[in-house]
């Protein structure tokens, strides 16, 4: 009688675990990329949500010292965080135009530790990158000193309060004052 030659037990549960790692494996790394699609797209629509209870306003823009202080109000239906969430922005004396959301990456801006001073402001809770954070409280109504020139009369120059990352336009101040003795030129 001939013996069958097979596979030994031991050569048989080897292969039988390769193959159940290579398989965890597997199924593991597809887990990974599906949880990290997934995350990333609740930070998209958290931002999104953000930026639909974020609201902010100008309520006037006034000269003080021959430079454009703007009071700001939170008119939204959260507290917003100064420091990471909004950016400040301004157009120059002589250019036409309105600013738009690929102005904002630099240039004419300024940030909330520029344009508040440090008693306005509370320290909040620790922000991503284990700083202090500026809070505006919900329907809490701050004096920024954007340290802008105050247009001549004529000129006219645009501040623009912008939500981070969604780069949309929160409040816009169109400040084009009429005579040389105008001091307040918004509302």
């Amino acid at each position: 009688m001939k013996k069958r030659k097979g596979i030994t037990p031991v050569i048989a549960v080897v292969l039988l675990l390769l193959i159940t790692v290579g398989a965890v494996g597997a199924a593991f790394g597809l887990f990974q990329q599906l949880s990290d699609q997934a995350r990333g797209q609740t930070e998209q629509l958290s931002a999104a949500q953000r930026a639909a209870n974020t609201e902010v306003s100008f309520t006037t823009v006034y000269s003080a010292d021959g430079y454009m202080n703007a009071t700001i109000e939170n008119t939204g239906r959260r507290v917003i965080n100064m420091t990471e969430e909004l950016g400040m922005f301004y157009s120059d004396p002589d250019s036409s135009g309105r600013l738009t959301p690929a102005a904002f990456s630099g240039g004419n801006s300024f940030t909330a530790e520029e344009c508040f001073s440090r008693s306005d402001l509370r320290d909040s809770n620790t922000g991503q990158d284990g700083e202090q954070t500026l809070q505006l409280l919900q329907g809490e109504v701050l004096t920024c000193n954007t340290s802008v020139p105050y247009p001549d009369a004529g000129a006219a120059t645009e501040l623009v309060v912008a939500f981070r990352p969604t780069s949309s336009v929160k409040a816009r101040a169109n400040c084009n004052p009429q005579t040389s003795s105008s001091s307040a030129c918004y509302p």
